[in-house]
């Protein structure tokens, strides 16, 4: 296939977004015997079709090269049709098309007024530590964390003594 012929069956679209099938039925119309040489190359792709690789995978193959070269863009997968013989497929549209609106997946028709960094009341409750108890603990208790074993001061020496008394 050439660049030309690949591009004429995009314009077909007239600006709405197609799927990778989409194309392959209208290269089917348009030249019958360009898709028949790619099946006959790599054989036919679709449900059932028993290869990784094949005329559909090709096609695909052609599609993303052309929007490499900025003359196509890439929209997101959507679930592919029934035939199609795996669950999602790509979606592509003609960007030289300026005229037609562009017609992407996740398009807002009635777009709402939406408002950024609006104020929020944000209620926690927060437990201070009463001052006099914890030191009293740390005098009968000493400085050695109950949770996890760790020893201030015999970690940092006599800087690590008073530590643990300062960290809340």
């Amino acid at each position: 296939m050439t660049e030309t012929e690949l591009i004429l069956i995009i314009r077909e679209f007239e600006g709405h977004s197609f799927s990778t099938l989409d194309f392959i039925n209208k290269l089917k119309l348009l030249y019958p015997s360009k898709l028949e040489a790619l099946i006959k190359k790599y054989g036919k792709g679709g449900k059932g079709a028993g290869r990784h690789y094949s005329a559909y995978s090709r096609v695909a193959q052609y599609l993303n090269q052309i929007a490499q070269k900025g003359n196509l863009e890439k929209l997101d997968y959507r679930k592919a049709p029934p035939e199609w013989g795996n669950p999602i497929i790509r979606y592509w549209y003609n960007r030289n098309n300026s005229d037609a609106p562009k017609e992407y997946p996740e398009e807002i028709d009635t777009p709402e007024k939406v408002i950024e960094g609006a104020k929020q009341t944000i209620i926690v409750n927060r437990y201070e530590r009463n001052e006099s108890a914890r030191r009293t603990c740390i005098k009968k208790w000493g400085t050695l964390c109950f949770a996890c074993g760790f020893d201030f001061e015999r970690s940092y020496g006599s800087r690590g003594q008073d530590l643990y008394t300062y960290i809340t």
